[in-house]
Order: C-alpha cells, then sequence, then structure tokens
C-alpha cells in the first residue's frame, strides 16, 4: 500500500484523487455563494421574496383550477366528471370528422367546391357579376328601378 500498488495504494500515494476533490469542493463552495449571493433561478428563489411570492401565488391558483376541475366546474371539469357533456363532445368531434371527410370526398355542396375546380370557378365568376351589378345599382340606380306612385 505504501508503495503505490492496488486501489488502497494509488488513493494514498497519488496525489490525483486529492486534487480532483479538492476542486470538486471549491466548486461546490462556488455554487453555494452563487446561491446565498441570490444568483441564478435557484439563487433567486432563495433570495427574493418576489419571486417566491409569485411561484407560491401559481401553486395556489394551479391548486384552485385542478380543484374546480375534480369538482366538475367549469368545461374542463365538465369534461373530465360529467359522461353526457363528454360523449356529446366526442359526437359533436366525429361529425366534425365526417363532414371534412364528406367534402374531401366532394360529397355535398361544399364538397364540390373544394374538390370540383370548375363549380368554384363558376360561383366566383357568378358572385363577381353580382358585386358589379350591385356597384352599378348604386351608380345609376334609376336605370334598374323604376318607382311608379299612383294616387287613386
Amino acid at each position: 500500500m505504501a508503495q503505490g500498488k492496488g486501489s488502497l495504494g494509488k488513493l494514498v500515494a497519488d496525489d490525483t484523487l486529492y486534487t480532483r476533490a479538492n476542486s470538486a469542493v471549491d466548486g461546490l463552495n462556488n455554487i453555494v455563494a452563487d446561491l446565498n449571493a441570490g444568483k441564478g433561478t435557484a439563487g433567486k428563489l432563495l433570495k427574493d421574496d418576489t419571486l417566491y411570492n409569485n411561484l407560491n401565488a401559481t401553486v395556489k391558483n394551479t391548486n384552485e383550477i385542478v380543484a374546480d376541475i375534480n369538482a366538475g366546474k367549469g368545461s374542463l371539469g365538465k369534461l373530465a366528471k360529467d359522461e353526457a357533456f363528454a360523449k356529446r363532445l366526442d359526437d359533436t368531434v366525429t361529425r366534425l370528422d365526417e363532414l371534412l371527410s364528406g367534402m374531401q370526398e366532394g360529397k355535398g355542396t361544399l364538397g364540390q367546391l373544394v374538390v370540383n375546380r370548375s363549380l368554384y370557378d363558376h360561383v366566383d365568376q357568378t358572385m363577381d357579376q353580382s358585386q358589379q351589378l350591385v356597384k352599378a345599382i348604386r351608380e345609376d340606380p334609376k336605370k334598374y328601378f323604376v318607382i311608379r306612385l299612383k294616387m287613386f
């Protein structure tokens, strides 16, 4: 052991372990000093009452929200606790999925507008012509409307 052979001998005779341990302790001392000085997030949490109070308020609010959910209050509470509400929501999402799938397959008027370029172009042209007609009526209403007033 005195000659530095074997694990225990190396621990006793070699200064490398001592140097590394000493360096590690110095590093820990620096970390503790930074924490005591209020540096970094952990240091601020330890030294700054504002951050601590904000964190406590956040935890309190989170606890209240979770308590409301567990009590079945609000939309999330209903979703978590009310099976009928959850079923209606699931049914609604299923219907929306079916509707969107049908549209992508070209079913119905909206589906045809999505997949049929010719129908889309025709509707677009009709809307453009309608806008032009409304503009023309506003510019010269007498041309399009005749008002006759009869008395007896």
